[in-house]
């Protein structure tokens, strides 16, 4: 969470006061202030993608073991899927 509040108030967040418990929604807020600030689109579904896609999306990312295994945890099919569907908006 410090970690968290640091790269928050790097990206120009006021942490001043700000409690480590709040410190991973300080961090999505700033991250998703500066995404709307640069006109980033909102998720995959800005982009043409939809419920239906993931399925696809998921075979092709699993498919990829090489960028998988360096993660700190085992990620398996059921895991990118919440990935993909958490991704298809951030607001």
């Amino acid at each position: 969470p410090a970690r968290h509040l640091e790269v928050a108030a790097a990206l120009g967040a006021d942490t001043a006061g700000a409690a480590e418990a709040d410190a991973g929604a300080l961090l999505a807020d700033t991250l998703i202030a500066m995404m709307r600030a640069t006109d980033i689109p909102n998720g995959l579904s800005a982009i043409g993608y939809g419920e239906d896609d993931i399925p696809g999306l998921v075979e092709g990312a699993h498919a990829q073991q090489r960028l998988l295994v360096g993660a700190p945890l085992v990620v398996g099919k059921k895991d990118l899927a919440a990935l993909y569907k958490d991704a298809m908006a951030y607001w």
